[in-house]
């Protein structure tokens, strides 16, 4: 399982990217002053894509509130004369597809849907036909948004467009890039002395092998804890290889279909893995600060029979309610550290546990990856109904009615202060397979290094082509 995990976090090793999202203003009708309050909406392009472009370039429309009722009978706009507004209308009853069409009809060039749940892109029903008939825009924009436009009174002009983006580099990819390279250094680093150790183990298990029962007990005692050290590590060969590549394909594939049910699977198993990783970052550290051993008592619970130290049963608890704590708490503002510590230290101890043993094994699972990737962001355009890749769809979660994420990520806020932050939560994100790929090769690099006892060449050679390139 924990290795499944593991490869199913390097099957993302292409960014997520954002959604269809844009802005709408609102003033006074005729009342001339600038445009400052923007409000975040989520709108499907492919009904009628917004102007991507300032404030001050797009026309604005008259806005008809009639977020009184849904939209989703025709005398819901029968009393009010709807050509060439932007109607705005309630949740519930009906689809987007029925209350865009009802509006469309009525003389609308867009529709806002007050949404108290999320904002999350709103879909067709038949996406062969109903993109084809419906020529308006269509958007989600929260409640608590509408509330405030609102209060501007009766007589409201609004604008709604994709606001560009004033400052093309924002200093937040400097975060990102200090978290990609930091942890392919570190946990390359770890992975190759993690494997001259293996390989030393290996070689003293041999020669007590040959030397007979000499010293049994105190020989009996160290290789108990050798394999315990050893039991987590992970050796990659070509069977492992196909067949978790033919899993990992198949649950994308599962995802694509059944996203709004296994995004709960995924955000579980990040729990798992994210406090394993922290757990076996921090025990290294936690056991030299508190060198003190103290085993469980003899007992006949399963998981307890090895007598593990109760020290490191208190730090595992503490790793596993950090990643309880961010599942619970994970659509909160602060959410992203937690996710990129967790993050992290998966990553470091996939590393440290995962390992190539030879090159040939590495070219290997390189040209999977890149044929995972041409096939499901490129090739699967061409199967699917709507036109969209299978890896946009899940990476991105446009399809989900719950608004959930796949984790598999790491994100930082935008820092700088551009129209488009009036959407909560604009990150930049990286997936983890990004790091763990060349973390890989470079844990191998470090290992072949200290096997042949080179001044580590080819492991700085690997983190520096990344950086430079």
């Amino acid at each position: 399982m924990v290795t499944f995990i593991y490869f199913f976090g390097l099957s993302f090793v292409v960014s997520q990217v954002a959604g269809d999202y844009g802005v709408v203003s609102a003033r006074r009708k005729l009342d001339g002053s600038p445009w400052t309050n923007f409000y975040c909406i989520s709108f499907n392009k492919r009904f009628r894509d917004l102007p991507s472009t300032t404030a001050d370039h797009v026309v604005p429309r008259p806005l008809l509130d009639l977020s009184n009722v849904t939209g989703c009978h025709e005398q819901d706009f029968a009393h009010v004369n709807a050509t060439g507004t932007v109607v705005a209308v309630n949740r519930g009853q009906c689809n987007f597809t029925d209350k865009a069409r009802l509006a469309q009809k009525s003389g609308a060039v867009g529709i806002l849907i007050c949404s108290q749940d999320s904002l999350f892109t709103p879909a067709a029903v038949n996406q062969t036909t109903d993109f084809a008939e419906i020529n308006i825009t269509v958007a989600i924009i929260m409640w608590s948004s509408f509330t405030q436009i609102q209060k501007l009174g009766s007589l409201i002009e609004v604008i709604l467009f994709v606001p560009v983006l004033e400052t093309r580099f924002d200093p937040n990819m400097i975060i990102i890039f200090l978290i990609a390279v930091s942890c392919v250094v570190f946990g390359g680093y770890w992975s190759g002395i993690t494997q001259l150790d293996k390989r030393k183990r290996r070689v003293r298990a041999g020669h007590r092998g040959k030397g007979g029962d000499r010293g049994s007990k105190t020989d009996t005692d160290s290789e108990e804890g050798e394999e315990e050290d050893d039991e987590d590590s992970v050796e990659i060969s070509l069977p492992a290889i196909a067949i978790f590549f033919v899993l990992v394909c198949t649950f994308i594939v599962l995802l694509y279909f059944f996203y709004d049910y296994l995004v709960y699977v995924v955000i579980g198993l990040f729990v798992i893995a994210g406090s394993s990783g922290l757990y076996y970052c921090l025990k290294p550290i936690f056991n030299r600060m508190i060198p003190v051993t103290c085993r469980v008592p003899p007992n006949k619970v399963p998981c307890f029979r090895s007598r593990p130290d109760a020290k490191n049963l208190l730090l595992f608890g503490v790793c596993l309610a950090v990643g309880i704590f961010w599942a619970v708490q994970r659509k909160a503002e602060y959410a992203w550290i937690l996710q990129n510590i967790l993050g992290y230290t998966f990553c470091i101890n996939m590393l440290r546990t995962v390992h190539l043993p030879s090159l040939k094994i590495c070219t290997i699972l390189l040209i999977l990856l890149f044929v995972y990737d041409v096939f499901f962001v490129f090739i699967t355009p061409l199967f699917t109904s709507s036109g969209d890749s299978v890896m946009v769809d899940v990476a991105t979660g446009d399809k989900s009615h719950t608004g959930e994420k796949l984790p598999m990520v790491f994100q930082v806020p935008r820092l700088t202060k551009d129209a488009v932050n009036a959407c909560p939560q604009q990150y930049s994100l990286l997936g983890f397979g990004d790091i763990v790929v060349p973390g890989l090769l470079a844990g191998y690099s470090h290992a072949f290094d200290l096997t042949v006892k080179s001044s580590r060449v080819y492991f700085i050679g690997v983190c520096i082509d990344p950086i430079s390139s």
